[in-house]
This record gives structure tokens, C-alpha cells and sequence, in this order.
């Protein structure tokens, strides 16, 4: 798992499919960024070939959670991904 923060935002990526040890270590990332760069945090899920309940329940709650301290963004999804988390009620955050 990847944080890393850009001039335009705080990135998290995992580093792959995010699967229950992955979505525990997602959980973690993000609920210890306190202050994201400009408001804006993405998880970049590039090398995520696909994401387990445990990952969609870590992504719902944070979102649920953090929405008003943070803007959440989805990027790099693959269609099976992305097909999941639309299903989910995230199709909103993918950009």
C-alpha cells in the first residue's frame, strides 16, 4: 500500500487486488490521513484487479465517515472493478 500526497491531493494505492488483508490495510491508510492535500483524497486502484466485500464495506464507510472532511475519488478502475463499485452505490466517486 502506497501514500503518497501530490501538489493536488493525498493518494493512497494499493498495490493489489484488494482482497480482506488488502482492505484492512486500506482501512488503516485512510483513516490516518488527517489533513489531505487540498481536501482531495484518491485511491488509485491501477493494480487492483478486483475488490473483495471487505473492500467495497472500507471504501462505503469511509466515504460514509469522511465526506465531510474530504473529497473521496475512485481512479484507474477496470471494468469488473468499476462495474462492483457502481453496483455498490460508488459509481459516483470514480472519476
Amino acid at each position: 500500500m502506497k501514500v503518497y500526497e501530490t501538489v493536488y491531493s493525498t493518494v493512497v494505492m494499493p498495490n493489489s487486488a484488494v482482497d480482506a488483508e488488502v482492505a484492512l490495510q486500506l482501512d488503516n491508510a485512510l483513516s490516518n490521513i488527517a489533513l489531505p492535500i487540498n481536501g482531495r483524497v484518491i485511491v488509485d486502484l491501477e493494480d487492483a484487479s478486483y475488490i473483495s466485500a471487505n473492500g467495497i464495506c472500507v471504501l462505503l464507510g469511509n466515504y460514509a465517515k469522511k465526506s465531510q472532511q474530504y473529497k473521496l475519488e475512485l481512479r484507474n478502475t477496470n471494468e469488473n472493478v468499476g462495474n462492483l463499485l457502481c453496483t455498490a452505490g460508488l459509481g459516483n466517486l470514480i472519476t
